[in-house]
């Protein structure tokens, strides 16, 4: 027996919503909304107007009277702040709070697209000793892309993170000269990675480049050269300062080679045992034990200094050696 429809119940089937639309529907209703985007133009939106307005829009008050200037685009969630020209930290241009810190604090998820441009510290007199970035709220999550940073002659450098999350990529630290590290620092809870990028020329009293010493954190260290970096003073402590106490520091794929001062230097009792490798470490100008101090590489480092390292597994490595293992490491990727 053949069964026919009535055209009324063939509109009904045709129309009816099946699940597979009603779940499109409500994928719809759920999406994201759109990150918020803002665009510096060191006039009347600067960079910590453009800061203090992402974090307004999450819920944090301007942190003084410049507050959000003429900026608009910031959305609750994830904000991007473009630059379009280099910044430099003149009177306007810096948080007014006598805070220790150029910008405000970061209280929200920031991306700032650095695109090749500068923040550059050109104060003088006693109100031009500031760092730049401070991130010690576990709300923290700052990017920082295509960057150059030079000037940071507080205590810490260009950055100070003790929560949240840091992401460095492609930047540059340059003739940054604090008191305590010399371009970044990264204590307690901070979870940063720093990648494809170049700190060159920065010094400090104690720790000429990177203090990477968190307690409950992460620092990952990875495709990073680090040359020309001094460490001066009675309290000198490494350009690049670790700790046992933090066994979640990485160093890889990197060259640390052509400081003034100890290349690594470990402030635990214990040595720090790096986990990354394929870095090369030191020159031919210093020893072994001028380069580390209680730091023990990884089998995969080169360590080319003048002399063997403490383990005696790193010997010195001519520099034709090298090249020739760079090369073979790079055809087998």
């Amino acid at each position: 027996m053949q069964t026919r429809l009535h055209a009324s119940s063939l509109k009904r089937l045709r129309y009816a919503p099946g699940p597979a639309l009603l779940a499109l529907a409500a994928l719809a209703l759920a999406a994201p909304a759109q990150a918020g985007s803002i665009t510096v133009n060191n006039t009347d939106c600067t960079l910590v107007n453009a800061i203090n307005a992402a974090n307004n829009a999450n819920g944090v008050a301007p942190v003084d009277s410049i507050g959000v200037g003429s900026c608009t685009g910031a959305t609750t969630g994830r904000n991007t702040i473009t630059l379009t020209a280099d910044v430099d930290f003149v009177e306007g241009n810096v948080v007014t709070n006598k805070s220790r810190y150029a910008l405000p604090e970061i209280r929200s998820e920031i991306v700032i697209e650095g695109r090749g441009y500068t923040l550059r510290n050109t104060r003088t007199g006693t109100q031009a000793i500031f760092d730049f970035f401070s991130l010690t709220d576990s709300s923290a999550n700052l990017s920082l892309r295509d960057l150059t940073f030079t000037g940071g002659n507080g205590s810490f450098g260009a950055i100070y993170c003790t929560a949240g999350t840091l992401n460095v990529t492609r930047s540059l630290f340059t003739g940054n000269n604090a008191t305590d590290s010399g371009a970044l620092t990264v204590f307690a809870a901070c979870k940063a990675t720093i990648s494809n990028s170049t700190f060159a020329d920065n010094s400090s009293n104690r720790t000429g480049a990177i203090n990477a010493q968190p307690l409950t954190g992460s620092v990952l260290l990875n495709q990073i050269t680090v040359t020309r970096n001094s460490t001066k003073g009675s309290s000198a402590d490494g350009v690049i300062t670790v700790a046992a106490t933090s066994p979640n520091v990485t160093i890889a794929n990197s060259v640390i080679a052509g400081n003034e001062g100890f290349d690594f230097y470990s402030g635990s009792k214990a040595a720090f045992v790096n986990k990354g490798g394929r870095n090369i470490i030191g020159d031919s100008s210093k020893t072994a034990a001028q380069a580390l101090f209680k730091f023990t590489p990884h089998p995969s480092d080169i360590v080319a200094t003048s002399t063997a390292a403490t383990s005696g597994v790193h010997t010195p490595t001519a520099l034709a050696n090298i090249l020739e293992r760079d090369t073979t490491r790079m055809c087998r990727r």
